[in-house]
């Protein structure tokens, strides 16, 4: 038996999955536009960041498979309301949104750090005309601490990796109605910049900086979101 490595098969074969992840994408302004730094987005827009890496490409297909998995492998549901676009994972029989991730974090993190993922599905739930959506997330390498070592309180389950988790998100009209006016008004100062230096320094969350190539050549000195 001969077992030889070949890159170039897992070459293709990544940029297969990221050809058939891609797939038709409407015009114009989106939700993820919108919830994050608007420089980063703009920059986005300009084809200034490089093409998602290989690594990316992978941790993004995971997602996608558990999505194809819960949905049952039905398309995701276009919106559109107030000039923004919006792809929803799915959206059940009963008109609920359902956003679903998948993350290499651990499940012992709270979860209402990820605010950004709540950003998202409140989004998803105004423009469905709901007060309540689900958020789905399978957690890869299940409960961890940074030593790799469960925390207390976690489930102790022998060899256990992945684990889902999903929870149900309850808003007041008047909380998504907030949001969504946030939202807007970043959509005005978005499309009002014709590049991304005109937008402020002011990422969405503290965190955002630490991942994006401007800030890291130096070419945006980066900000504090305040939340």
């Amino acid at each position: 038996m001969k077992i030889n490595e070949d890159p170039a098969q897992a070459a293709n074969t990544i940029e297969r999955i990221k050809d058939m992840m891609n797939g038709e994408r409407a015009g114009g302004t989106h939700v993820s536009d919108l919830i994050f730094c608007l420089r980063k987005s703009k920059a986005r827009k300009q084809g200034l960041f490089p093409d998602q890496s290989p690594s990316d490409t992978l941790i993004f297909a995971v997602g996608h498979a558990i999505q194809a998995y819960l949905v049952g492998g039905g398309a995701e549901t276009k919106v559109y309301k107030d000039g923004v676009h919006g792809s929803v994972d799915w959206v059940d029989e009963d008109g609920i949104p359902w956003e679903i991730k998948a993350t290499y974090a651990s499940s012992a993190r709270d979860i209402k750090d990820s605010k950004h993922y709540f950003d998202q599905l409140g989004s998803y739930c105004y423009m469905l005309g709901k007060t309540c959506g689900y958020l789905a997330i399978l957690y890869i390498n299940g409960a961890y601490s940074y030593l790799r070592k469960k925390k207390p309180g976690e489930p102790q389950v022998q060899n256990e990796r992945a684990i889902l988790k999903v929870y149900k998100v309850e808003w007041e009209q008047e909380e998504l109605q907030a949001k969504w006016n946030i939202l807007t008004w970043n959509k005005l100062e978005f499309e009002r910049a014709a590049m991304w230096q005109e937008l402020p320094a002011r990422p969405a969350f503290d965190w955002e900086c630490n991942y994006c190539t401007l800030y890291q050549t130096g070419e945006c000195p980066g900000g504090k979101s305040g939340r």
